[in-house]
C-alpha cells in the first residue's frame, strides 16, 4: 500500500434532487432484459457568482425500456458541489471539472442501484459512458443552440 496524494478538487456534497422508478409490465411478456435500456443523459455545470472556486455539475437521467419490453422508467437528477482553490488559474481545472463529471455519474449508479435493489427486476446497474462521447455531444448540444440563438 502506498500514501495517496489529495487532488485539488475537493467534493463537498451530492445529492439527489428529484428521482422516480416505475416498474413497466407488459401482460404475457415474461423476459425482463435490464441491460437493453434506453438511457438519456444530460449534464450542466454551474459557477458560484460570488466565489469561481466553488461549483456544481447537475446530472439529469432518463432510463427507459425499448418500446413493448418489460423494465424500469427511471429518471434522476443528481447535483454534485465542489471546490478548486484558485480555480480560473489553474491549468488542471477542465481536466479536474470533467472528474467532477464522472464523481455525479459513479454516485448515480450507486444511487440507482440502491433505490432499485427491492424492486420488481431486481436492481438496475448503470452502464459505463464513453466520457468523451458524452461531453462531445454536450458541446455539439451548446454549438447549435448559440448559432440559433445568433440567428
Amino acid at each position: 500500500m502506498f500514501k495517496v496524494k489529495e487532488s485539488p478538487l475537493k467534493l463537498i456534497e451530492i445529492i439527489s434532487i428529484e428521482h422516480s422508478v416505475k416498474t413497466v409490465t407488459i401482460p404475457d411478456v415474461t423476459e425482463v432484459n435490464l441491460r437493453d435500456s434506453n438511457i438519456k443523459v444530460d449534464f450542466d455545470k454551474y459557477d458560484k457568482v460570488d466565489n469561481n472556486d466553488f461549483f456544481s455539475v447537475c446530472l439529469k437521467l432518463d432510463i427507459s425500456p425499448k418500446r413493448e419490453k418489460q423494465g424500469y422508467k427511471i429518471k434522476c437528477v443528481v447535483n454534485g458541489y465542489f471546490f478548486i482553490n484558485d480555480r480560473i488559474n489553474n491549468p488542471d481545472a477542465t481536466g479536474l471539472e470533467k472528474s467532477a463529471l464522472a464523481i455525479v455519474i459513479s454516485y448515480s449508479r450507486a444511487y440507482i442501484k440502491t433505490l432499485t435493489y427491492n424492486c420488481r427486476w431486481g436492481k438496475y446497474i448503470l452502464p459505463t459512458f464513453d466520457m468523451k462521447d458524452v461531453v462531445d455531444k454536450k458541446i455539439e448540444k451548446l454549438r447549435q443552440k448559440l448559432q440559433e440563438n445568433s440567428k
